[in-house]
Protein backbone atom coordinates (compact mmCIF):
# COMPACT_ATOMS: atom_id res chain seq x y z
CA UNK A 1 0.00 0.00 0.00
CA UNK A 2 1.74 3.20 -0.32
CA UNK A 3 1.33 7.23 1.00
CA UNK A 4 -1.13 6.95 3.32
CA UNK A 5 -3.33 2.30 4.43
CA UNK A 6 -4.90 -2.24 8.77
CA UNK A 7 -5.72 -5.64 9.57
CA UNK A 8 -7.98 -8.47 10.23
CA UNK A 9 -8.51 -11.30 12.41
CA UNK A 10 -5.32 -13.33 12.44
CA UNK A 11 -6.20 -16.48 14.86
CA UNK A 12 -3.09 -18.04 16.06
CA UNK A 13 0.49 -16.21 16.16
CA UNK A 14 3.50 -15.68 17.97
CA UNK A 15 4.45 -12.35 19.44
CA UNK A 16 8.06 -11.77 20.86
CA UNK A 17 9.19 -8.66 22.51
CA UNK A 18 8.32 -6.83 26.35
CA UNK A 19 5.92 -5.01 27.19
CA UNK A 20 6.46 -1.51 28.37
CA UNK A 21 4.22 1.34 29.21
CA UNK A 22 1.11 -0.75 27.31
CA UNK A 23 3.06 -1.45 24.20
CA UNK A 24 3.93 -4.84 22.62
CA UNK A 25 7.20 -4.66 20.47
CA UNK A 26 8.86 -6.68 18.68
CA UNK A 27 5.48 -8.57 16.72
CA UNK A 28 6.93 -11.46 14.76
CA UNK A 29 3.85 -13.94 14.29
CA UNK A 30 0.94 -14.56 12.17
CA UNK A 31 -2.01 -13.77 14.93
CA UNK A 32 -2.68 -11.50 17.58
CA UNK A 33 -4.91 -13.03 19.93
CA UNK A 34 -4.08 -12.03 22.87
CA UNK A 35 -4.22 -8.38 21.63
CA UNK A 36 -7.69 -9.11 20.83
CA UNK A 37 -8.26 -10.19 24.54
CA UNK A 38 -6.76 -7.45 26.12
CA UNK A 39 -8.82 -5.19 23.76
CA UNK A 40 -12.16 -7.04 24.00
CA UNK A 41 -13.25 -9.65 21.20
CA UNK A 42 -13.57 -8.21 18.19
CA UNK A 43 -10.80 -7.31 15.32
CA UNK A 44 -11.30 -3.85 13.37
CA UNK A 45 -8.97 -3.50 10.01
CA UNK A 46 -8.71 -0.31 8.42
CA UNK A 47 -7.40 -0.18 5.76
CA UNK A 48 -6.32 2.59 2.64
CA UNK A 49 -3.49 4.49 2.34
CA UNK A 50 -1.59 5.40 5.46
CA UNK A 51 1.00 8.09 7.46
CA UNK A 52 2.23 9.95 9.73
CA UNK A 53 2.31 14.02 9.95
CA UNK A 54 5.40 14.78 12.24
CA UNK A 55 3.06 17.01 13.82
CA UNK A 56 0.43 14.61 14.30
CA UNK A 57 1.52 13.79 17.93
CA UNK A 58 -0.27 10.67 19.78
CA UNK A 59 -3.29 10.04 21.62
CA UNK A 60 -4.03 7.50 24.08
CA UNK A 61 -6.06 4.20 23.68
CA UNK A 62 -9.41 4.00 24.80
CA UNK A 63 -11.10 1.17 27.33
CA UNK A 64 -11.53 -2.23 25.31
CA UNK A 65 -8.95 -1.34 22.38
CA UNK A 66 -5.55 -2.29 20.84
CA UNK A 67 -3.90 -0.83 18.25
CA UNK A 68 -1.28 -2.52 15.61
CA UNK A 69 1.03 -1.38 13.37
CA UNK A 70 2.16 -3.99 11.03
CA UNK A 71 5.44 -2.23 9.99
CA UNK A 72 7.60 0.67 11.56
CA UNK A 73 6.95 4.47 11.50
CA UNK A 74 8.27 5.85 8.22
CA UNK A 75 7.94 2.30 6.02
CA UNK A 76 5.66 1.11 3.58
CA UNK A 77 3.59 -1.85 3.26
CA UNK A 78 3.02 -3.70 -0.12
CA UNK A 79 -0.62 -4.00 -1.39
CA UNK A 80 -0.55 -7.63 -0.67
CA UNK A 81 0.85 -7.52 2.37
CA UNK A 82 -2.30 -5.02 3.41
CA UNK A 83 -4.88 -8.04 1.88
CA UNK A 84 -3.02 -10.86 4.05
CA UNK A 85 -4.16 -8.37 7.05
CA UNK A 86 -7.24 -7.55 5.90
CA UNK A 87 -8.77 -11.02 4.91
CA UNK A 88 -6.98 -12.65 8.24
CA UNK A 89 -4.56 -14.55 5.56
CA UNK A 90 -1.24 -16.03 6.78
CA UNK A 91 1.70 -12.83 7.05
CA UNK A 92 4.29 -15.29 7.92
CA UNK A 93 5.60 -14.19 4.18
CA UNK A 94 6.10 -10.77 4.90
CA UNK A 95 8.39 -10.43 7.72
CA UNK A 96 10.39 -8.25 6.11
CA UNK A 97 7.95 -5.47 5.94
CA UNK A 98 7.10 -6.16 9.37
CA UNK A 99 10.12 -4.62 10.66
CA UNK A 100 9.35 -2.41 13.46
CA UNK A 101 5.64 -3.20 13.74
CA UNK A 102 4.29 -2.84 17.33
CA UNK A 103 1.09 -3.20 19.29
CA UNK A 104 -0.41 -1.01 22.23
CA UNK A 105 -2.86 -2.29 24.77
CA UNK A 106 -5.28 -0.07 26.19
CA UNK A 107 -3.99 2.92 27.72
CA UNK A 108 -0.65 3.03 25.77
CA UNK A 109 0.44 6.63 23.84
CA UNK A 110 -0.51 5.62 19.94
CA UNK A 111 1.10 7.72 16.79
CA UNK A 112 -1.94 9.61 15.60
CA UNK A 113 -1.31 8.11 11.80
CA UNK A 114 -3.64 9.61 9.15
CA UNK A 115 -5.56 7.24 7.18
CA UNK A 116 -6.42 8.19 3.93
CA UNK A 117 -8.63 6.75 0.86
CA UNK A 118 -7.50 3.48 -0.58
CA UNK A 119 -7.25 5.18 -4.39
CA UNK A 120 -5.46 2.59 -6.68
CA UNK A 121 -5.61 -0.36 -3.82
CA UNK A 122 -7.16 -3.26 -4.16
CA UNK A 123 -8.77 -3.87 -0.97
CA UNK A 124 -10.05 -7.40 0.42
CA UNK A 125 -12.08 -8.47 3.34
CA UNK A 126 -13.78 -5.71 5.09
CA UNK A 127 -12.11 -3.42 6.37
CA UNK A 128 -12.89 -0.10 7.76
CA UNK A 129 -12.12 2.32 5.03
CA UNK A 130 -12.47 6.89 4.80
CA UNK A 131 -13.48 8.91 1.70
CA UNK A 132 -11.06 11.71 3.09
CA UNK A 133 -7.79 11.39 4.72
CA UNK A 134 -8.59 10.94 8.80
CA UNK A 135 -7.02 10.81 11.93
CA UNK A 136 -6.81 7.96 13.82
CA UNK A 137 -7.95 9.04 16.72
CA UNK A 138 -11.02 9.97 14.65
CA UNK A 139 -11.74 6.08 14.19
CA UNK A 140 -11.14 4.58 17.62
CA UNK A 141 -13.69 4.19 20.02
CA UNK A 142 -13.98 2.29 23.01
CA UNK A 143 -14.28 -1.35 23.07
CA UNK A 144 -13.14 -2.15 19.12
CA UNK A 145 -10.78 -5.22 19.90
CA UNK A 146 -7.61 -5.30 18.55
CA UNK A 147 -7.77 -2.59 15.62
CA UNK A 148 -5.44 -3.58 13.20
CA UNK A 149 -3.53 -0.84 10.32
CA UNK A 150 -3.41 -2.41 7.18
CA UNK A 151 -1.50 0.72 5.83
CA UNK A 152 1.41 2.31 5.02
CA UNK A 153 3.45 3.93 8.00
CA UNK A 154 5.16 6.45 5.80
CA UNK A 155 6.13 10.14 7.49
CA UNK A 156 4.95 12.76 5.99
CA UNK A 157 5.07 16.69 6.45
Amino acid sequence: MSELGAASGLTTGLMVGAVANGVVGGLVGVGLDALAGAGGTATTVLSGHGGLSDTAGTFTLPEGTSFTQWTGVGNPISNSFGNAIETGADVSGFTTEMVGAQSYLPGAQVPNFTLGPPEGLNIMGNPVTVTEPTALQDLIRPGMGNVQWAACCSLFH
